[in-house]
């Protein structure tokens, strides 16, 4: 990936930039890394000045300081790409929805799952009220074709792994819960 140069002058003297040791950026999970490279990409292809990007990070950052700081970079990104008419907000939607699952083999049939993570199930009062007590490790939705329809349904894990509690869903409950989990209720 080459970048403009004034787009890397502009990330290296700290407008946007994200924490550095010894002068290289520094990732908690790939993802970050993705984000930050993302942005990068982005602001060049379509030919913008950094301060495009920059200003709103500061306002994604300011609207929710409590929220992972590149979770803020992925929501300045994808308002930049909406107000350059790269995108819509419904096509954003659809990829937050497509991408925000995985399929896997389960009970000789396919199965398909959203994880949720783990802020989204600690802030939702749905999820938290049918954990009670219990503190799990994984928390998933999913979904599997059936004969008289899909069977959907909501489940934890505790950290080893061991299953702690299934609860079948509606599809209209399902649906507002896994809304809410990608960010989109």
């Amino acid at each position: 990936m080459t970048i403009r140069p004034d787009v890397a002058r502009a990330v290296a003297l700290g407008a946007a930039a994200p924490p550095m040791v010894d002068g290289e950026p520094v990732f908690a999970e790939p993802w970050e890394g993705r984000a930050y490279g993302l942005a990068l990409e982005t602001v060049d292809r379509l030919g913008l000045d950094w301060e495009e990007f920059r200003s709103r990070l500061i306002t994604a950052i300011a609207e929710s300081p409590d929220r992972p700081y590149y979770e803020s970079w992925v929501v300045a990104l994808e308002r930049l790409v909406v107000d350059q008419q790269a995108t819509s907000d419904d096509e954003l939607a659809d990829e937050r929805r497509e991408s925000a699952t995985y399929h896997y083999a389960e009970g000789g049939g396919e199965i398909e799952v959203t994880p949720l993570l783990g802020v989204r199930v600690t802030n939702d009062a749905e999820i938290l009220a049918w954990l009670g007590d219990r503190r799990p490790g994984h928390v998933e939705l999913y979904e599997r074709p059936g004969r008289n329809g899909a069977e959907r349904g909501i489940r934890a894990f505790a950290p080893d792994g061991e299953p702690i509690g299934d609860r079948p869903l509606g599809e209209l409950e399902w649906m507002a819960i896994r809304d809410r989990a990608v960010g989109l209720g």
